[in-house]
């Protein structure tokens, strides 16, 4: 079917809209898997630390991952930061049916945010390199999909993301 890669930030919503977007299209009776990075990180690449290499390697078995699954039929909804522009779009170039959904959000409201602490750790403690502020984190250049998740509600953010699901489901029957 089709396989989404769901970028963005540290806290700006990956996880939050894809889940939502599994449970909807579950609900219709559409088969959807979501590849959560924080979760790959405890099984497919627990060997893999945060080193751009490592970050590579990491997407390029999630994608690998996904696009297996998305070949047997499922939506796949892979929520990782996938901080590289050139990982993005060598997973784009291996199937037409493989989106990219950025989610954008202020740098201030993801501070504010911050659900997992880790803008604290790495602005004020600098014990780790996050994405966007201590490492890098490349802006998709020609994404499918903005989602602004700083300034529309989950609920917003959510409709537009299974509207774009479903327009591309259409193309592909």
């Amino acid at each position: 079917m089709i396989l989404l890669q769901i970028t963005g930030l540290s806290g700006s919503g990956k996880t939050t809209l894809a889940s939502k977007a599994k449970a909807a299209l579950s609900l219709a009776s559409h088969p959807a898997i979501v590849l959560d990075g924080d979760e790959m990180r405890k099984t497919l690449s627990k060997d893999l630390g945060f080193e751009a290499q490592d970050r590579i390697e990491n997407n390029r078995r999630i994608g690998d991952l996904g696009l297996n699954l998305m070949q047997a039929g499922n939506i796949v909804l892979m929520a990782t930061i996938n901080p590289y522009e050139k990982c993005r779009l060598e997973l784009k170039s291996k199937s037409e049916h493989v989106y990219t959904v950025w989610l954008q959000a202020r740098i201030e409201s993801l501070i504010e945010r911050d659900p997992k602490g880790l803008y604290r750790k790495a602005i004020h403690l600098n014990t780790i390199k996050l994405s966007g502020i201590n490492d890098p984190y490349e802006i998709p250049e020609h994404p499918d999909l903005v989602l602004h998740t700083d300034k529309e509600s989950v609920e917003v953010s959510s409709q537009k993301l299974l509207d774009f699901i479903y327009s591309k489901l259409q193309m592909v029957k």
